[in-house]
């Protein structure tokens, strides 16, 4: 029975590893806003995951656009945002009262295909939180 159990466990393990690629730091070409730092893409069973940082340079608010997308580059294919955590759809509004002040957010997307390599993040706004031609490097 003990077997048994330590062999489950090992499959969902390995399953939910085989389910899930993480792409830390990707490289990007250009991004639109400075404040805003790409941490990680995780595609997952579900959703394309995008994790952000972002530091306020004064007193204000962010939010980010309902009609966000991912784009793939090499099918052309777009991907609307789902839902956001950590930060307001607009026209709500995440509000902060000094500069430097620091919080990290996640944008939920559909899943993507693995295979993808290159995707724009695009937010067609003033100010956006662009990040063009994420390279998406498998770990090897």
């Amino acid at each position: 029975m003990k077997k048994l159990f330590i062999t489950v466990a090992i499959l969902a393990v390995t399953t939910t590893i085989a389910l899930t690629q993480t792409y830390i730091k990707p490289k990007y070409q250009k991004r639109g806003n400075p404040r805003v730092e790409l941490e990680k893409v995780q595609i997952t069973k579900k959703y394309t995951i995008v994790y952000c940082t972002y530091t306020s340079t004064s007193e204000g608010h962010a939010c980010v656009d309902k009609d966000m997308y991912i784009k793939d580059l090499a099918s052309k294919k777009t991907y609307p945002l789902i839902k956001a955590v950590g930060i307001s759809i607009c026209p709500k509004r995440k509000n902060f009262k000094k500069a430097g002040h620091r919080f990290k957010f996640k944008l939920y997307f559909p899943k993507v295909k693995y295979n993808v390599r290159n995707i724009h993040i695009i937010e067609n706004v003033p100010n956006a939180f662009n990040f063009v031609k994420v390279h998406l490097q498998p770990v090897a």
